[in-house]
């Protein structure tokens, strides 16, 4: 179930472009939720220009500001995106400000998107952007970055929550948002847990946001930087970011913002 559309599954080539989802998102059971989409299954799909502000709470399944999973062989590519609301999930793993779940050898590519909500799943698995990469899937993670609060029990990261047998690729992001969970060394600045394959690129995170590492459990910093509240403001510390075309500095936050995207609210409790 999700704001704009249930469930994606065919094999033509889907396209959501320019969608703003306003409505209350809850499932009873056996769905997953989405502010844009709830499930997109063996297909191929664009998402683009899309946004969410109202609330996603998934009793059973996966849940997502954008899409609640990506299953079975999908390719999905979304960018231009942001969420502005709280994800809960009440019985099940994987929460993520944009994509909750990506598995069964699907490929999913995010690119200049944010999250501002806070997010929180009952059990495991929960990322600023995405909450897992699993099951011989692919997910690509560029040019975004997280400032809403992360709780719950285990596997918690700042852009993703968990690779769990799958492969992980983030790019030049970075987390602002505080991470609070029961597992104190699953928190991880930029990622939680890794069983799989990961490829990190200049990604950086708040010192001070609770985070174990860079690289949950490993205590990893390797392209996963810890950096102060001083450092965050210095835009020459953001090695190999686009200033010109994608990022700018916002002086009053005191962070990198995606400058094609609309200003970001005040953090959402």
């Amino acid at each position: 179930m999700d704001g704009i559309v249930g469930a994606i599954d065919g094999t033509e080539k889907y396209v959501i472009d320019n969608c703003k989802a306003n409505l209350i998102v809850e499932t009873i059971s056996g769905e997953s939720a989405g502010g844009i989409v709830g499930r997109i299954t063996s297909s191929t799909c664009d998402i683009s220009n899309c946004s969410n502000s109202k609330n996603i709470t998934a009793q059973t399944r996966y849940a997502g500001g954008i899409v609640g999973v990506i299953i079975n062989n999908s390719n999905v590519t979304i960018d231009m995106v942001y969420n502005n609301s709280s994800i809960k999930t009440l019985s099940a793993n994987c929460a993520g400000g944009i994509v909750g779940l990506v598995t069964n050898k699907s490929v999913a590519t995010i690119g200049e998107a944010y999250n501002t909500g806070s997010l929180n799943a009952s059990t495991y698995c929960t990322g600023g952007i995405v909450g897992c990469s699993g099951d011989s899937s692919i997910t690509t993670i560029e040019s975004c970055f997280n400032i809403g609060k992360i709780s719950g029990y285990d596997c918690y990261g700042g852009i993703l929550g968990a690779i769990d047998g799958g492969t992980g690729i983030i790019k030049y992001c970075h987390n602002y948002g505080t991470i609070s969970v029961s597992s104190v060394d699953s928190r991880g600045g930029i990622l939680g847990y890794r069983n799989g394959s990961y490829t990190g690129t200049a990604n950086y995170w708040l010192s001070t946001c609770g985070a174990y590492s860079g690289i949950g459990y490993i205590s990893d910093n390797t392209n996963a930087t810890p950096y102060t509240l001083e450092q965050m403001k210095t835009q020459s510390n953001f090695v190999g970011w686009d200033f010109d075309e994608i990022w700018k500095m916002d002086e009053t936050k005191g962070y990198p913002v995606l400058r094609n995207l609309p200003d970001i609210p005040d953090i959402i409790e």
